[in-house]
């Protein structure tokens, strides 16, 4: 894992990006509390190859309910779990995340129209507390175990 800042700031410098691109390292929780609440969206196009042997991307995309639940509208990948959880057009964006095209497109979309980033943003909120609260679980629990 140590590798992969060097690897990502090197690109970004590659990129002429790196004076845009701020790499933070381990962060606490108070610290990133802080940054959800200065974002304006949250992305991340990861790409998800599930093989029995060598899984790779994201998992579950707890990140995306962590931005959601800031209010952040969400940019991710169409395919993988993340797609499970984010409802494209309502609460984020579904891009292909082999198609930078399609990235840019949907930030562009989100940053020219502020008004619809911030109903997304919302919706994405609304969306965690119901699905993904502590009382959401605790009744889905509840049900369950009456069944």
């Amino acid at each position: 894992m140590a590798t992969i800042g060097p690897r990502l700031e090197g690109l970004a410098r590659e990129l002429g990006v790196d004076d845009h691109v701020v790499f933070t390292g381990e962060i606490d929780d108070p610290e990133l509390v802080a940054l959800y609440q200065r974002t304006e969206l949250f992305v991340l196009p990861a790409r998800t190859v599930v093989t029995p042997t060598n899984p790779k991307g994201e998992g579950f995309g707890i990140v995306f309910l962590e931005a959601m639940a800031f209010e952040k509208p969400v940019i991710g990948p169409r395919y993988g779990a993340p797609a499970e959880l984010i409802k494209n057009g309502h609460n984020g964006l579904q891009v292909d995340p082999e198609d930078a095209t399609s990235v840019a497109e949907a930030l562009l979309k989100l940053l020219v129209n502020p008004d619809a980033a911030r109903a997304m943003g919302k919706t994405g909120r609304d969306y965690v507390r119901a699905h993904y609260s502590y009382d959401s679980f605790r009744e889905r629990l509840r049900e369950a175990l009456a069944a």
